[in-house]
């Protein structure tokens, strides 16, 4: 079964906080239980901070992580809900086509020289 069947019934995303399954899962106006993959913390780092008011993130290499209550947390307060449908809302519109499309003629036109 693919994401996007899933994610309509989905209260959470819990996931290691890659840009597709994070944008998928605000996209869906769901919050998100960021588990980040320590050999990538870098590139993840930047998506939770990017997040913090959508995603509740924990290092899962912790000792004694406690992720039953950060789920918790993360479903039962109304502000990360909110949160995450109005990103929904604010990018109800977008067309990954689309906007490939506008980023490839921009990099083209940096590219061409200055006429």
């Amino acid at each position: 079964m693919s994401v996007s069947k899933v994610l309509p019934h989905a209260h959470a995303v819990v996931c290691h906080g890659s840009h597709q399954m994070t944008a998928q899962a605000l996209l869906a106006a769901k919050p998100v239980l960021l588990l980040p993959d320590p050999a990538r913390a870098v590139p993840h780092h930047e998506t939770r901070g990017a997040l913090s008011a959508r995603a509740w993130a924990l290092q899962p290499e912790a000792p004694n992580a406690d992720y039953a209550s950060a789920l918790g947390a993360l479903t039962e307060k109304a502000g990360y809900a909110t949160k995450a449908r109005e990103f929904a809302e604010r990018y109800a519109r977008h067309e990954r086509g689309a906007a490939l499309a506008t980023m490839i003629a921009r990099i083209e036109a940096a590219l061409l020289p200055s006429r």
